[in-house]
């Protein structure tokens, strides 16, 4: 039997870039789809909701009163008829063959528990494409650590999985409290349950970045939220941690303090110092190593050039 795909399309003041987004979806290469369009309250003078009911019966669309992306989400659910689910920003976009590779994938590993991720690119308000995201799972062969690594240095983009319906009704749907990282905090919960994640390594969507973007002005709420999410994980996934190389574990200190989610760094390193010290003395000189000849080659500098400015002085001095 053919599967059905849910595309939810939650959105908000959408108006710049639905009508691309639904596009995107009504044009996959796989047509078992349905796509409900979830309005979260807009008060854009309805021009979101013209845009939705110009699609007729070719969409699905509900509006609701404005609660957040979660909220829309989770409504999204409640109403889809699909086997599968999968969330479409109303400012992203699907390539046209996103559903049809990641259904044949799923089918192709013959498991009803498999969740799909893949690659993607960015792109600006005029679609012209920033950068390409390859996600870099190959050195790691346990597809469990692979995705366990990618969401803490945070490199999964929801939109780009493909869920089965079962997942939700295991683990429960998006946590509505959560205003920046209720996609996270799922995929950690849908993990820990046991559900296997496979990466196809191939661009299935493109994600816009604008300046009208929710989470630009949520910065320190996502800062907050996405401390205690990967404080948390921490704890829940720690034996996993000690299975991943050294140098991908220091990789992901250094992260977690360049994206400023320094108790988690210090919590990573504090928990592998306290279980397995020499883990973590191995992970000291990974670490320090470039840090201490980056210090010594500057401060070496230093001194040569200051040298080279006594022995002109001295010169100089010698010559009066």
């Amino acid at each position: 039997m053919t599967p059905l795909v849910s595309i939810i399309i939650p959105v908000y003041n959408g108006s710049n870039y639905l009508k691309q987004a639904i596009d995107s979806a009504l044009n996959q290469t796989y047509k078992y789809i349905e796509i409900l369009v979830i309005n979260d309250g807009s008060n854009d003078g309805g021009l979101t909701e013209e845009i939705a009911r110009s699609y007729g019966d070719k969409i699905r669309y509900h509006c609701k009163p404005n609660g957040g992306v979660a909220t829309a989400l989770n409504t999204g659910i409640n109403l889809a008829a699909g086997d599968y689910i999968s969330w479409l920003s109303h400012d992203d976009l699907y390539l046209p063959h996103k559903i049809e590779r990641q259904i044949s994938t799923i089918a192709s590993i013959g498991g009803s528990d498999v969740i799909s991720y893949s690659n993607y690119e960015t792109i600006d308000a005029k679609n012209n494409v920033l950068r390409t995201v390859r996600l870099e799972t190959s050195e790691i062969y346990d597809c469990k650590l692979a995705f366990l690594l990618q969401l803490f240095i945070s490199s999964i983009h929801g939109c780009s999985l493909l869920i089965p319906r079962k997942c939700f009704t295991e683990v429960g749907y998006f946590k509505e409290s959560l205003r920046t990282t209720q996609d996270y905090d799922l995929w950690f919960r849908l993990l820990q349950k046991g559900f296997a994640f496979t990466h196809l390594p191939e661009i299935l969507i493109q994600s816009r970045f604008h300046n009208e973007q929710g989470t630009h002005s949520l910065y320190a709420v996502h800062l907050k939220e996405a401390e205690q999410l990967y404080l948390r994980a921490v704890n829940t996934f720690y034996d996993d941690f000690e299975k991943l190389p050294i140098k991908k574990i220091v990789d992901l200190v250094i992260d977690l303090r360049e994206r400023k989610l320094k108790q988690t760094a210090n919590h990573v390193l504090k928990s592998i110092k306290q279980r397995n010290m020499r883990l973590y003395m191995q992970m000291y000189g990974e670490y320090y190593k470039p840090l201490i000849a980056s210090w010594l080659m500057f401060h070496v500098s230093r001194l040569t050039q200051l040298a080279k400015v006594i022995l002109s002085i001295l010169k100089r001095k010698g010559r009066a």
